[in-house]
């Protein structure tokens, strides 16, 4: 699912992680579906993003202490 791949991209800090969320919203915009699937799918996207971001930074404490 491309939340997952979201996700993925963020917590393995990938260069290209930006781009692939902004363009994922682009087409979510872009799509026509109703505006309150948008919204939904929106905030699933960034959601995915920040999940990403904390596990990445869960990852580097676990590795800090050992």
């Amino acid at each position: 699912m491309i939340y997952d791949k979201i996700s993925k991209k963020f917590q393995h800090a990938e260069p290209d992680a930006d781009l692939f969320l902004y363009e994922t919203v682009e087409g979510i915009l872009s799509s026509s579906d109703t505006d309150r699937e948008k919204l939904h799918k929106i905030r699933c996207s960034y959601a995915a993003a920040n999940a990403g971001k904390a596990a990445r930074s869960a990852e580097l404490c676990s590795n800090a202490e050992v």
